[in-house]
C-alpha cells in the first residue's frame, strides 16, 4: 500500500513543475545576460563624441593695461596789474581805468552784468554820487573779451564824468588828445579816435543800425558794417584806417541834440609791436 502512495499521479506533477519553473528561470537570467552584453559591446564599439568646433577660431582679443591720457598744460592766470589788483581787492566789480591825459576824464570802469545801471549813481564804494562812474555795457563779455568794449557815462555839467567827450566836436581838440588811455584788470591800453559822431537810442522795433548793439560782428560784413556807419557818421575826418580784426573802445554820452540824444567817440585799439608782428 505505501508503494501505490509513492507511485501514484499527484506525486508525478508535482515534481515535473518544479523542473519547468527552473527552465524558465534559467531562460530570463540568460536573456538578461545576453542583453548586458551585447550592450556592453555596443558601448565599447561606439566613437566617442568630439565637440563641434568652428572652422577658424574666434581672434584673440588682448586688452592692454588702460594707460593714464596726456594732461595738458593749465592755462595760467595773467597776473593782474599792481594798481589795479589793488583795486579790485577794494572792489571786485572793477573792470578798468580810463584816462584821457590833460582833461577831467579819469575813473575807473565798472562792470556789473547782472545790474548793468548799479553805478549809474553811485561812487566807488558804493555811496550815492550823483556823476556815477563810467559802466561797461551788459551785452560786453570779458571772456572770451568782446570785440568792442562799450562803457557809458554821464554829461556832467560841471566837467565832471563823460563831460569831456563833447570837446570832440571840435576836430581841433581831437588833434590835441588823440588817444584814450584804458587799462584792464591785466593790460595797458590806447586807443586813437577814429570817429566821432552824434545819435540817438531807437526804439526797438526800429530796424536801423544801432551802434550800441555792435559788439561781437559775427562776419567780415557785420564788422565793415559797422566801421562805415562810424565813419560816414564822424562829425570829421580822422583819416585813420581800420580793417577787419581791430578792436574797438566805444564812448557814449548823453546829448541834448535831439530826444534820447547820444554822442559817441570811437577808438581803435593800438597792438604793441610784438601784437602786430603776430596778426601779421
Amino acid at each position: 500500500m505505501e508503494k501505490n502512495m509513492y507511485n501514484s499521479g499527484s506525486g508525478r506533477g508535482r515534481k515535473s513543475g518544479l523542473s519547468k519553473t527552473t527552465i524558465a528561470l534559467c531562460c530570463i537570467a540568460a536573456f538578461l545576460m545576453i542583453v548586458v552584453i551585447v550592450m556592453m559591446v555596443m558601448l565599447l564599439l561606439r566613437e566617442p563624441e568630439v565637440p563641434e568646433v568652428p572652422a577658424t577660431e574666434p581672434p584673440v582679443v588682448v586688452t592692454e593695461a588702460p594707460t593714464e591720457a596726456p594732461t595738458e598744460p593749465e592755462e595760467t592766470q595773467p597776473e593782474m596789474l599792481e594798481k589795479m589788483a589793488e583795486l579790485y581787492e577794494q572792489n571786485p566789480d572793477t573792470f578798468g581805468w580810463i584816462r584821457i591825459a590833460d582833461t577831467k576824464l579819469d575813473y575807473p570802469v565798472m562792470h556789473t552784468p547782472d545790474d548793468p545801471q548799479k553805478y549809474n549813481r553811485l561812487d566807488f564804494d558804493g555811496q550815492y554820487d550823483k556823476s556815477g562812474l563810467p559802466f561797461m555795457a551788459a551785452r560786453c563779455n570779458t571772456d572770451p573779451e568782446s570785440t568792442n568794449l562799450i562803457v557809458y557815462g554821464h554829461n556832467m555839467r560841471n566837467g565832471t564824468a563823460f563831460r569831456t567827450l563833447h570837446s570832440y566836436a571840435d576836430k581841433e581838440f581831437w588833434e590835441e588828445n588823440p588817444i584814450i588811455e584804458f587799462s584792464t584788470l591785466y593790460e595797458e591800453r590806447e586807443y586813437e579816435i577814429f570817429a566821432v559822431f552824434y545819435d540817438k537810442i531807437y526804439d526797438a522795433a526800429d530796424t536801423r543800425f544801432k551802434y550800441y548793439h555792435f559788439v561781437d560782428p559775427e562776419t567780415e560784413e557785420e564788422f565793415d558794417e559797422g566801421v562805415q556807419y562810424f565813419l560816414d557818421n564822424s562829425i570829421y575826418d580822422t583819416e585813420i584806417e581800420v580793417e577787419y580784426g581791430d578792436r574797438f573802445l566805444m564812448l557814449i554820452t548823453c546829448s541834448y541834440h535831439t530826444d534820447y540824444g547820444r554822442l559817441v567817440v570811437v577808438g581803435r585799439m593800438i597792438a604793441d609791436d610784438a601784437e602786430s608782428q603776430q596778426n601779421g
